[in-house]
């Protein structure tokens, strides 16, 4: 029998939007501060995330190379062992997970620019 593996990341719940009218007024300047705080903090790991991009492709590289001559060291497991981790960073997309949670404040997805 086939045993599949499970699933490593769950998809993210649905976003449900609230219209902004809907929001009590004492509360939209906190919620414009938070989202704005968000915006920053956005930009700021999309960056961070091209650069691990970049030096995960470096890794990957040198991992290619030198596998078969250090694959027994201690070391080189430990170089095996930081380039799955960083594979899995990769594969998470937390900038695309960040970005449709602060988009969810905006209203309809067909409304969005």
């Amino acid at each position: 029998m086939l045993m599949v593996p499970p699933r490593r990341h769950l998809a993210p719940p649905p976003l449900v939007c609230c219209l902004r009218a809907t929001i009590d007024s004492a509360n939209t300047p906190i919620i414009d501060g938070v989202l704005k705080q968000l915006k920053a903090c956005s930009r700021r790991l999309q960056t961070a995330l091209a650069c691990h991009h970049t030096e995960l492709q470096i890794l990957e590289r040198l991992y290619y190379k030198g596998k078969n001559q250090h694959r027994t060291a201690l070391f080189w497991q430990r170089v095996a062992e930081m380039r799955k981790l960083g594979e899995r960073v990769d594969e998470m997309h937390m900038d695309d997970a960040v970005e449709s949670l602060r988009l969810a404040f905006w209203g309809d997805p067909s409304s969005r620019t």
